[in-house]
């Protein structure tokens, strides 16, 4: 679906779309629709890719008095065929008809740094200031960085120094250095939505520096707040969010996670766990193991489905 401008990214991360197809303005019947004939070369290897995830197609035919009213309203996109292409005639809102899941789970565990705070600035000043002191590379250090524990970075960057002492200088200086530091857009309001005893934080720092970033960021610290200081392995190994899950009394399958890196994202996995990623430090397109994609937390709402468990709905960016 789409034109050759539509990266494959573009529709890389929406769990279902409905196909709305005017008549009048080109042939469309189901055998149209196959998941390997969607739009130029790059939306069609997304299709292709997400077909095997899962993706649910759907198409409704529209006669024209039909796609006369979308038109007046403004509240679709019409596509018309063109071999076996898909064009989008008019473009306005068409992200509308990209319908995005709704997850239910007991938990939601949240990593820190780059969901609920934003503090890649503060990383990676205090990461190049480290580098340039030890004469490592500052870029193969921020390579590997994000989400994963500061002891196993430089374990591969430095493995000539005593990684103990120097990840503990690292996280004591960082934990009081918070320049730079705010909170995620929306994180308030999410978390102030969600039961007590139903949410954790599952971060790859230190119990001080999680802390002292949550208070500075003016955001509650969990009952349960898994950090560095509590696991023999980190992110990728699900040891973390296992641990998330156990400490608020829930089975790993019945937790949902919020990451937005890749190691954080194969952790969860690793545990069992749906994810839902969030494009904030690395790009969509390197998040492909989560079930969703999100850019703002703002894109979620969580209430009670009534049945004991949350409701986690996931909508397209507005």
């Amino acid at each position: 679906m789409g034109r050759e401008s539509h990266p494959a990214g573009e529709f890389g991360h929406w769990s279902r779309i409905e196909l709305l197809v005017c008549e009048g303005v080109g042939t469309a019947r189901a055998s149209a629709f196959s998941t390997a004939a969607y739009g130029a070369a790059g939306a069609k290897a997304s299709v292709a890719h997400n077909a095997k995830r899962g993706w649910a197609f759907e198409w409704r035919y529209l006669t024209s008095w039909q796609c006369a009213d979308k038109r007046s309203r403004g509240d679709g996109a019409i596509l018309h065929t063109r071999g076996s292409h898909l064009d989008i005639v008019d473009s306005w809102l068409w992200y509308k008809q990209l319908r995005m899941p709704t997850f239910s789970s007991s938990a939601i565990l949240f990593d820190l740094d780059g969901v609920l705070c934003d503090s890649t600035r503060q990383v990676d000043r205090e990461w190049r200031e480290w580098a340039a002191r030890k004469g490592v590379d500052g870029d193969a250090v921020m390579a590997i960085a994000h989400g994963v524990r500061t002891v196993e970075v430089i374990r591969r960057v430095a493995p000539h120094l005593n990684v103990e002492e120097e990840a503990a200088a690292i996280e004591n200086h960082e934990a009081y250095d918070q320049r730079g530091v705010t909170m995620m857009p929306g994180a308030f309001d999410l978390l102030r939505s969600i039961p007590t005893g139903r949410w954790a934080v599952v971060t790859s720092g230190s119990r001080l520096l999680a802390k002292n970033r949550l208070l500075h960021c003016g955001l509650p610290v969990p009952d349960v707040l898994v950090t560095s200081d509590d696991v023999v392995n980190g992110k990728p190994h699900p040891e973390p969010y296992l641990k998330g899950a156990a400490g608020l009394g829930f089975a790993p399958g019945d937790c949902i996670v919020i990451e937005d890196a890749p190691a954080g994202i194969q952790s969860a996995r690793a545990g069992g766990m749906n994810v839902i990623g969030m494009a904030s430090t690395y790009p969509a397109e390197v998040l492909g193991q989560s079930d969703v994609v999100i850019k703002k937390l703002a894109q979620m709402q969580v209430t009670s489905n009534g049945a004991g468990k949350l409701a986690i709905a996931v909508r397209g960016e507005s």
